[in-house]
């Protein structure tokens, strides 16, 4: 290290003999010329030491010492540093090697509060913070405005990466849409019916669209148009015939003539949904089939209707899915057979 002074030892034997003089002086009730010169070399030693503080191997904080260049114990205690100077920094840490970092064993590793703007603001070439906890690396509290706010000129402004989830809303409020409160387009919150919502335009309470929730159905995945089922193929179970209920299975993609499983999984197990073309074809009398879910007990509507002997009739609709199997009721006097082409789920 550079010497930059006097050590204390040194202004303390210094100041000894300053003092010795100045008595020998005040006895001869004449204070010289040289005395008056001593004082002032002596200040301006001690200014210079003020001011080169980065020099000293220790300083007096409080109580205690707290040592530059080495392992500090506070024990029990915490550390304060309070400053209000305006547009300055309280503390400002700089580490020129390659890795530096604040770490706490328990508790807080940084902590900081402020009246206004920021508490903590780190800036850096290539990461500004990195921060790893046991059970939380960072938790953040405001009364108004962002709790934790991130942004990049050129990059990603939040990154988050988690072994379980990359990332949990803690909601539990109102619908979005029912609130009276003000929100900002580009918002998004969990409910607590554990939806899921983003806000698309601004105002009280703004507009909002539903995301993800227990009651939707989930993306569509489309896929080719693939045949499922036919009452034809020789394990169809032929024909429909007006009182008849019959499960099918829609997982997997058949052979067109032979009803042979050519795609398995075709439909995932996890599909809430389907979308699916259904014909009706050598339709006898008039009559209806209707499609539901394998779980449903009865239908409420039909699904394809005909209404003479020979019709093939399609139509492409939605069905609910508790498994991938559908159950078709026939009914209305008549009888048909049935085809069935999956378009694509929603999961």
């Amino acid at each position: 290290m550079t010497d930059i002074g006097p050590s204390n030892q040194d202004q303390q034997d210094q100041q000894d003999q300053l003092d010795q003089q100045d008595q020998q002086d005040q006895q001869d009730d004449r204070p010289s010329r040289r005395a008056m010169v001593r004082r002032l070399v002596t200040a301006a030693a001690g200014a210079a030491a003020v001011g080169t503080i980065t020099g000293a191997t220790a300083a007096e904080a409080g109580v205690g010492t707290m040592q530059f260049g080495a392992a500090n114990n506070a024990g029990a205690d915490g550390t304060s540093l309070t400053s209000s100077a305006a547009g300055a920094r309280t503390l400002s840490v700089a580490n020129t090697g390659s890795n530096g970092y604040a770490y706490g064993g328990e508790g807080y590793a940084v902590y900081g509060g402020a009246g206004s703007v920021y508490a903590i603001n780190v800036t850096s070439a290539q990461i500004g913070a990195q921060i790893a906890g046991d059970t939380a690396g960072v938790a953040a509290t405001t009364r108004i405005g962002w709790a934790l706010s991130g942004s990049a000129s050129a990059g990603i402004g939040v990154r988050a990466y988690g072994a379980q989830a990359d990332l949990y809303l803690d909601g539990g409020g109102d619908e979005p849409i029912i609130r009276l409160d003000d929100h900002v387009a580009g918002e998004v919150l969990r409910d607590r019916y554990n939806d899921l919502w983003a806000c698309v335009a601004s105002g009280r309470p703004g507009i909002w669209r539903k995301l993800a929730g227990p009651a939707t159905s989930g993306a569509l995945h489309v896929i080719e148009p693939t045949r499922v089922y036919d009452s034809r193929w020789p394990a169809g179970g032929g024909r429909l015939v007006s009182g008849d209920s019959r499960g099918i299975d829609v997982s997997a993609g058949r052979n067109l003539t032979s009803g042979a499983i050519e795609t398995a999984g075709l439909v995932p197990p996890q599909a809430t949904a389907l979308q699916y073309t259904i014909t009706v074809t050598d339709t006898a009398g008039s009559g209806f089939v209707a499609v539901t879910s394998a779980a449903a007990t009865t239908y409420r509507a039909s699904t394809a209707n005909w209404s003479g002997a020979g019709q093939s009739i399609a139509n492409s609709t939605l069905a609910r899915l508790s498994s991938p199997e559908l159950r078709l009721w026939c009914g209305g006097g008549g009888s048909t057979h049935v085809i069935v082409d999956v378009l694509g789920y929603h999961l």
